[in-house]
């Protein structure tokens, strides 16, 4: 935890600047957080969790404590919003694959001795079973509270995703996630003033990425804030979290010794008379005025320092927020807090959408990651106020059915084209997998065990497939929808280092399932039948092979990790054969979607913004879809070719999708639309944030147009009927008058006769919806 002041050696190079004040609104962040608590049933000791085991503190009292000194010490400007809680039976597995029992971990715990080392927990394989960058990529989290135990091997505080650096740990960057977002490991042994103290060091590291240096000189604000009486002696303000302003040493929060210290400046005076007033506020004070040496009161004297002003400052040739709080939580927006989603320029050149937009969901909570079938019933979970339930609609927003009503979360549901919904349900000790009809009857309970069982997929014949861990590792099975015919496809083990786990699966209309599996040395992509014969293992090679998808005709696209900044997309037969490599080149290329006509798409980062690529799974075809100055991410394609994905229009969020070679712009506001989803039949869903503190699902249905409706009104009529005669050619006639290619009914160079046929029968009367498919 100790963090030294070092002179970076630019300090030398600054030359001051005049301070410009710059126009800054103050924002109230409310980031959503998902708070895990690893706290394992011990089933020798009545049923009891971990932490009462141990005599330690209760994970979910200490988060409401985290959570409610931050309202306070932001003066209100950091909201938390718990929007999920999970608390697992579950001992976190080991980067080198160790993992405790109940009775291993006892026996330690008996003698506190005996501790497995190396002591650091896979938060790799946390953002996988939890789907970590899938969330906070969707926004449906943007930050992860996790409560362990001792010796569960977890740093204060990790960075993690694509451009993640030092954040008082190593950063986790070979993560297919395109934001950064930060896992804060709590140890439920300790109190709230050490949850604290882990932010604290998270503030050190990031306002040190934001200056560009941290080092005992009153020079920019950071290096000011933070100076102490013991490296810079008379010249205090508020220190760091080790050192208050008169510490002596790491911790010394408790000493008595008096000092000058300006403080009280940044309480509420900053940035006014910034920096020539500060000296006119120093004053001699001791641990007095920060809790005589108590940890969670030091801190929150500390936090309350923190500027929170609204505007800028420039010095050194530096343009810094006066609110620091936005950098400490909202960093993804600021490039000098390593924000890669930068809102500003142009918006991507787009034609308007060509149909009609429905709230699907309208409430005061969140609802997300929707799904659609063949048949346009979607399906998604959201939050009743309590916890997570499972909803269906039609896309058109009618015959809303609430399909779960119990006290836990139900996540993540799956619908097949018969409307079979499948999704992960939590049960108080673990996760389960469930199966209900979309109308809500017939809700089945396939799993009943005291594991995990998680990651849910369904096919059209009604065959579901997930991951369940086995006691050593994760493992793939099957079954019916009805729970009847449970298979376990896979059954393996490793005799020693990381577990041969199986995670992930997807299934085709085939019963052939896809998943990655670790070998024993890296993640590769395997497949078998539901039943569990003809296993193989399609990619066989020494890089990180991840997330596969599988079409109809068995075709397998993945991505594979070359580099923490190089993956590409292959491609196979799901039965083995020739593995295709369809990218080359020295970027990511992440998460492709493969047709059932066979072609791909994926998200590319080939230069400053990340764009949607299209090849053939059999290869050729690489066309760049997008190709602007922001982030296209998270394609779907249909079979017809379509094309829909999230775009950042330089404001936030929105929906586009390509049909018929032109990119249309689906939504047009000033909130996220995310996550989108689409059908065959070329109906679009997805979850926007409607509102400052909810995410409603949304639908878009393609208007098809009518022939003959030359106006727009969707029906066929007199008045459409004097358009046609004025731009009457006769057969062979031509070219036709400019505005009247419209009337071109029968897709040849004149207006004649024919085209006067189709109209007649495609004629409708005022105000009678005429038929898409009249023309034959």
């Amino acid at each position: 935890m100790k963090q030294v002041c070092r002179r970076a050696a630019l300090i030398g190079m600054l030359i001051w600047a005049p301070r410009v004040a710059v126009a800054q609104d103050l924002t109230v962040l409310h980031p959503r957080a998902l708070l895990i608590n690893f706290d394992p049933i011990i089933e020798s000791r009545s049923n009891q969790r971990l932490h009462t085991v141990g005599g330690w503190n209760d994970p979910s009292i200490l988060t409401s404590g985290y959570i409610s000194d931050f309202q306070t010490t932001s003066h209100g400007l950091l909201m938390y919003r718990l929007t999920r809680t999970v608390t697992v039976d579950v001992w976190p597995i080991k980067e080198d694959g160790f993992r405790y029992t109940d009775e291993s971990y006892l026996a330690c715990l008996a003698t506190w001795s005996g501790w497995h080392t190396p002591d650091l927990c896979d938060y790799k394989a946390k953002v996988r079973d939890f789907d970590l960058a899938r969330k906070v990529d969707s926004g449906e989290i943007e930050e992860v509270l996790d409560h362990s135990a001792p010796y569960f091997g977890g740093y204060e505080t990790r960075m993690i995703g694509r451009g993640g650096y030092w954040c008082n740990s190593p950063a986790l960057t070979r993560v297919a996630c395109s934001k950064i977002f930060i896992v804060s490991v709590f140890n439920y042994e300790r109190g709230v003033g050490e949850m604290l103290e882990d932010f604290g060091h998270r503030t050190e590291s990031i306002m040190r990425r934001v200056y560009g240096s941290w080092a005992a000189e009153e020079t920019h604000a950071w290096n000011r804030f933070t100076l102490y009486d013991k490296v810079l002696p008379g010249k205090a303000q508020c220190g760091n979290v080790h050192y208050a302003p008169n510490s002596n040493s790491d911790y010394d929060w408790g000493s008595w010794r008096y000092v000058d210290s300006t403080a009280d400046y940044w309480l509420d005076t900053f940035p006014a008379g910034y920096p020539d007033e500060i000296p006119n506020f120093k004053r001699s004070m001791n641990c007095s005025e920060w809790g005589y040496g108590d940890i969670r009161l030091h801190h929150k004297w500390w936090y309350l320092r923190i500027p929170h002003a609204a505007g800028s400052i420039t010095e050194y040739g530096m343009t810094r927020l006066n609110n620091w709080w936005a950098y400490l939580q909202d960093f993804n927006t600021y490039p000098e807090s390593g924000g890669d989603h930068v809102p500003g320029g142009p918006p991507p050149a787009a034609e308007t959408y060509p149909g009609v937009v429905t709230a699907v969901s309208a409430n005061l909570y969140d609802d997300w990651a929707p799904q659609i079938n063949a048949t346009g019933r979607l399906v998604w979970h959201g939050y009743d106020g309590s916890d997570f339930e499972i909803y269906s609609a039609n896309v058109t927003g009618t015959n809303v059915v609430r399909i779960t009503t119990n006290a836990f979360n139900d996540e993540d549901p799956k619908i097949n084209a018969a409307g079979r919904i499948v999704w992960q349900g939590f049960d108080g000790q673990d996760y389960e997998i469930y199966s209900a009809n979309a109308d809500g009857t017939n809700v089945v309970r396939i799993t009943n065990n005291t594991v995990n069982d998680w990651h849910p997929q369904i096919n059209d014949l009604g065959k579901v497939v997930w991951d369940s861990f086995d006691g050593t590792d994760y493992e793939i099975y099957s079954a019916n929808a009805d729970g009847t015919d449970v298979v376990r496809i896979t059954n393996n083990s490793a005799t020693s280092g990381y577990p041969r786990e199986d995670v992930w699966p997807q299934i085709n209309n085939s019963n052939r399932v896809v998943w990655f599996g670790h070998d024993g040395s890296d993640w590769e992509i395997y497949s078998a039948n539901a039943d569990g014969t003809n296993l193989v293992n399609v990619s066989n090679n020494s890089y990180e092979d991840e997330y596969p998808q599988i079409n109809e005709s068995g075709r397998v696209v993945w991505h594979t990790w070359y580099t923490t900044s190089n993956a590409e997309v292959y491609s196979a037969d799901a039965t083995g054969g020739t593995v295709l490599r369809l990218t080359n080149n020295s970027y990511e290329d992440w998460y492709p979607q493969i047709s059932d006509a066979g072609q791909v798409v994926w998200m590319a980062r080939p230069a400053a913004g990340w764009e949607i690529m299209r090849a053939n799974a059999a290869g050729g075809g690489l066309t760049q879809i997008t190709n602007n100055s922001t982030h296209d991410q998270y394609p779907q394609i249909n079979l017809a070719g379509e094309i829909v994905w999230q775009g950042f229009d330089g404001a936030d969020w929105e929906i586009y999708t390509l049909r018929d070679g032109a990119i249309l712009q689906v939504t047009n506001n000033d909130y996220h639309d995310r996550a989108p989803c689409m059908n065959d039949e070329s109906q679009i869903a997805w979850h926007a944030d409607s509102s400052e503190n909810t995410s409603e699902i949304f639908s878009a249905v393609p208007v098809i147009p009518i022939p003959g409706d030359f106006n727009g009104d969707r029906d066929v009529d007199l008045e459409d009927f004097g358009h046609i005669q004025t731009c009457l050619t006769g057969s062979g006639g031509g070219p036709v008058a400019s505005g009247c290619e419209d009337a071109i009914l029968d897709y040849d160079t004149d207006v004649d006769t024919v085209d006067l046929d189709i109209f007649v029968n495609c004629l409708s009367g005022t105000d009678v919806q005429g038929d898409p498919a009249c023309a034959g």
